[in-house]
């Protein structure tokens, strides 16, 4: 499982494969996160992410606004070759208070 500090410096490397194979994370023009309700969109809140390496997209979790508690956090992308964007599934995130 996955922890996602709320207050700290902390990161969470997202690193996206397909078949198997890393895809380039540099490409990602937008990517949603879905915490139940809430959704973390790199479009409104652009300094949550980084999405300019290669091999992971960065995740900081710091500023956002979510109620501790443990989520299957929905994960979709989008880029030039997908507008209407990627899903690639669910993955545990454990929200903390820092």
């Amino acid at each position: 499982m996955i922890i996602a500090w709320l207050s700290r410096d902390n990161v969470i490397n997202i690193a996206l494969s397909n078949d198997g194979i890393l895809i380039n994370h540099s490409l990602i023009t937008r990517i949603l996160l879905f915490f139940g309700s809430t959704i973390i969109d790199s479009a409104i809140t652009p300094t949550t992410f980084d999405l300019t390496n290669v091999a992971k997209v960065v995740f900081k979790p710091r500023l956002i606004p979510i109620i501790p508690g443990t989520y299957a956090v929905s994960i979709v992308t989008y880029d030039s070759s997908n507008p209407d964007g990627i899903a690639w599934g669910n993955v545990s995130i454990n929200v903390k208070q820092g």
